[in-house]
């Protein structure tokens, strides 16, 4: 799968910290997004999400957990929820690519900037 949008370092290492603290919050679907975040990014995954990956291995090949479902705490919502859901993912992600452009190039991140995106 291609990169669809690409982030500059700094703010790939911002939204794995954001997604650890929300993990550690209890929010146990950012892990998912977390490796999708170094899967599209092609980023070396922190030492929080390999452990993490490495505890499911262990759970599912000890019978502990019975599937992935179970160990990533995956709930199931019906199509049209995971359909709108992506595509709110899909915008943010082309708004997030905009931004970073406008920053490479030295935009300020403001009115106008909003206006324009």
């Amino acid at each position: 799968m291609p990169i669809e949008y690409e982030l500059s370092d700094e703010s790939v290492i911002e939204g794995l910290e954001e997604l650890r603290n929300e993990f550690q919050s209890g929010h146990s679907d950012r892990l998912w997004h977390a490796i999708i975040l170094c899967a599209t990014q092609q980023a070396v995954m922190p030492d929080w999400i390999v452990d993490e990956l490495l505890r499911i291995d262990d759970e599912l090949r000890s019978g502990l957990t019975k599937d992935l479902n179970e160990a990533f705490k995956y709930k199931k919502l019906n199509v049209a929820t995971r359909a709108k859901n992506y595509r709110m993912d899909k915008r943010f992600m082309q708004v997030m690519k905009l931004i970073n452009a406008a920053k490479r190039e030295g935009k300020g991140i403001g009115d106008a900037l909003y206006e324009e995106i």
